[in-house]
């Protein structure tokens, strides 16, 4: 049986949606579009328990407060999740982009803002983010600071001098731990990538695939910055990397200081190293030719440290 029948008698044992039309599975990941005859759906099968408790408090949180979030739509029994650890959602009408024009990015920069301050509100203990895998111990500060460098000595390859720009990351966010843990930590969206924004034209109708964190405000932003624009250009310019912190701290009742969003770039920076380090370094060969555009992204933040 292939995945999109397996998919189908899920759905007509455990949800109450009618007949389904079509299953179409999306080219990456593991989402299916789901097309009923009671409306438009997304599944999404191997969700994170934990993950999805959180967004459930989420959604909701958002929705009563004017922000769309797509809706779990919850089994016959009244779960969230159903056999597989599948997810059925609701499909939010809209375009997703992979490269943003200036005027969607300004746009996703004012939303992250807002969204980020609702977020706030929601009734979150830390504890509820469970390590689960390498991504997990990956966005950890205090892995950053005190773990990783141990595990960068261990490796050996012959192309150890490219984790250079990991280890001059790992002395900046250590000789600003202190700085860095005394900020207030809120629960926050942290995969703010451009293809995680829904748009009406240039206008942001909401945010998707919702990944949670617990860290300063402004971590998010770095992270729609590493994907929007360290990761799509080679030659940067400081007035356009800056222009994303001025946008955010414009009419903000807390400013941002630059050199804590330097920071946060550089954190961003060694996460989007880290996590996919660590898996590599589950099997035997480990090729840091793969992390070469990752590495290179993070020694250019260093350099604005």
């Amino acid at each position: 049986m292939n995945n999109e029948s397996n998919l189908v008698n899920i759905i007509n044992e455990q949800y109450s949606i009618g007949t389904i039309i079509n299953v179409k599975k999306s080219d990456t990941g593991n989402a299916y579009f789901v097309d009923s005859e009671s409306g438009k759906f997304i599944a999404k099968t191997n969700e994170r328990k934990g993950f999805v408790s959180i967004y459930n408090k989420v959604e909701n949180h958002l929705n009563l407060n004017g922000f769309k979030q797509s809706r779990i739509i919850k089994t016959i029994d009244g779960k969230l999740l159903a056999q597989n650890n599948m997810v059925l959602y609701e499909t939010i009408p809209g375009t997703v982009h992979s490269k943003l024009t200036r005027d969607q990015s300004l746009n996703v920069i004012r939303y992250i803002k807002s969204y980020n301050t609702m977020l706030s509100q929601v009734d979150f203990n830390e504890a509820e983010l469970l390590k689960e895998n390498n991504w997990d111990k990956a966005r950890s500060l205090e892995f950053m600071a005190n773990e990783l460098k141990p595990i960068l000595n261990s490796i050996a390859t012959k192309d150890k001098n490219k984790l250079e720009p990991l280890f001059i990351a790992i002395e900046i966010i250590k000789s600003n731990y202190q700085l860095l843990t005394s900020l207030k930590k809120q629960l926050v969206h942290s995969d703010m990538g451009p293809d995680n924004f829904i748009f009406n034209e240039n206008e942001v109708v909401s945010v998707i695939d919702f990944t949670p964190d617990f860290t300063y405000h402004v971590y998010p932003l770095t992270q729609f910055v590493y994907w929007d624009y360290l990761w799509q250009n080679e030659n940067l310019t400081q007035d356009r990397l800056f222009s994303y912190l001025e946008e955010y701290n414009a009419g903000a009742l807390e400013i941002v200081k630059t050199d804590v969003y330097k920071l946060f770039l550089i954190i961003a920076s060694v996460f989007r190293v880290a996590g996919p380090l660590l898996n590599m370094l589950e099997n035997p060969v480990s090729d840091l030719s793969k992390l070469e555009k990752r590495l290179c992204i993070l020694s250019k933040t260093v350099k604005t440290y």
